[in-house]
């Protein structure tokens, strides 16, 4: 399949070099070339994403003779230099063991049966977040605890309520994608991909997501029993909590982990306070960095070992696709192209609109199925008209994010396929997990319709 994806990627971005496109000149021909090869290669997964990330940088530079300068302008942003520092306290808080132990204290403090259970699985994923964005590593974190629950708690495999309990989890590490800004790399990617000129900050991020993810949540779990034919019963889940808290240790064990949940704790509050002081997302990071460092909570070699720096160089080369396309018009090409349908659809309903983005995103994750590839790929080609139209660009990242979670199978989701793996079909089938997708898919469509009222009404979906 990569051989196929890079003789694929190559022919699309040849004829998109040599045939004549209307409205672009050679230099912007070129640009948008190499950005068709690159984005086969990601969908593809033909090199490491980072490499593919490279090359497309590299080729820019090469034979559109686009300056570096332009090129690495984005490796100075504000929003970079906070991923870098989300990437090491994320490392800081795995290595140490604090993320595993706050899981398992908060699963700990909920009642017992399997709603709450469920219930738990959700809050610890959003808490998690900020300090763990990849989906993917909440999955085999927690993964191991949900299937030691599972195992202690009596229930049947493969019986409705055990399906409940094992597919409960699986949606909480799987699809909280724009929940926070911190809600899978994927978010990290479309906010990172926000135009420089558009301010935000958590709060207006929280104050558009949080009443769509609390509808998609509560109607979820409450529709998850009836779907699958569970009933609500006790599991002494705590036996298993408390083993594993044993194991362990206390959630402070030493001064590694006072440091962190200090650190943790700053964190949130400059976020959640950035309305008020205004002060720059750079400024935090180098301060978490330093903070890092200057406590040994990471030593120099697990610094630079411990961090996924080709994550953070594949963010970076996403991120300057928003710098590089404006400088050669390429956004106003974008625009000339789906600007009559899009304003053909919104002259009927902002609702319509929605609905069009969450269908695009069901379909294409059939097709495109890496996660951060369709969310760099769709944002960067939708991004440009819709700010033309008027329409609020984090509002429509949050559609992008927040629907391109099905899980139909498990090629589509990392998560849902960690948690597949793990469990062997011991736990709940294939036939199970699809009519839960089936659910969430339409609670989620439903959810962002209900939503856009809302953020019609609060004045979240057009600029003013």
């Amino acid at each position: 399949m990569k051989t196929f994806g890079l003789i694929t990627g190559l022919i699309f971005g040849g004829i998109v070099f040599f045939l004549p496109i209307e409205g672009l000149n050679y230099q912007s021909q070129t640009v948008f070339a190499v950005f068709i090869v690159a984005a086969s290669w990601w969908v593809w997964n033909v090199l490491p994403p980072w490499a593919t990330g490279f090359v497309m940088m590299a080729s820019w530079a090469v034979f559109a003779g686009v300056p570096v300068q332009e090129i690495l302008l984005p490796f100075s942003s504000d929003i970079l230099w906070f991923i870098l520092a989300t990437l090491f306290l994320s490392s800081a808080m795995t290595r140490t063991g604090l993320a595993d132990r706050f899981g398992l204290i908060l699963l700990k403090r909920l009642p017992g049966n399997i709603f709450w259970i469920v219930f738990s699985f959700f809050i610890t994923a959003i808490v998690l977040s900020p300090a763990i964005p990849a989906n993917s590593l909440q999955a085999v974190i927690m993964a191991p605890i949900a299937l030691g629950i599972l195992e202690s708690s009596g229930l049947r495999p493969k019986s409705p309520e055990a399906a409940y309990v094992g597919l409960g989890f699986m949606i909480s590490v799987s699809t909280l994608s724009g929940v926070l800004p911190t809600s899978g790399i994927h978010s990290l990617i479309v906010a990172s991909l926000l135009p420089s000129w558009y301010y935000w900050n958590w709060s207006s991020w929280l104050i558009r997501s949080i009443p769509v993810a609390a509808f998609t949540i509560g109607v979820t779990i409450l529709l998850l029993g009836p779907v699958l034919g569970a009933r609500i019963c006790d599991i002494p889940k705590n036996n298993i909590i408390v083993k594993e808290l044993e194991k362990k240790g206390p959630l402070i064990a030493s001064k590694k982990e006072v440091y962190l949940i200090v650190l943790f704790i700053g964190v949130l509050i400059f976020v959640f306070t950035a309305g008020f002081h205004k002060l720059p997302y750079t400024s935090l990071g180098l301060i978490m960095i330093l903070f890092i460092f200057i406590f040994r909570i990471l030593d120099e070699k697990e610094m630079f070992a411990s961090v996924d720096w080709g994550l953070w160089l594949w963010i970076g080369s996403i991120t300057s696709i928003g710098n590089v396309f404006p400088k050669y018009h390429l956004d106003q090409w974008m625009i000339s192209l789906v600007e009559p349908t899009l304003i053909r659809v919104l002259n009927i309903s902002p609702v319509y609109f929605v609905i069009l983005l969450v269908l695009f995103c069901y379909v294409g994750r059939f097709f495109i199925t890496a996660w951060t590839a369709f969310a760099a790929v769709s944002f960067t080609a939708l991004l440009p008209a819709t700010i033309s139209l008027g329409i609020d660009p984090l509002t429509v990242g949050l559609v992008l994010l927040m629907s391109m979670n099905p899980f139909f199978f498990p090629f589509q989701n990392v998560s849902c396929a960690i948690c597949e793996g793990m469990q062997k079909e011991k736990w709940w089938l294939p036939g199970q997990r699809f009519r839960v997708a089936l659910m969430w898919c339409l609670v989620n469509l439903i959810a962002l319709i209900v939503g856009t009222f809302y953020w019609v009404k609060a004045g979240f979906f057009f600029r003013s």
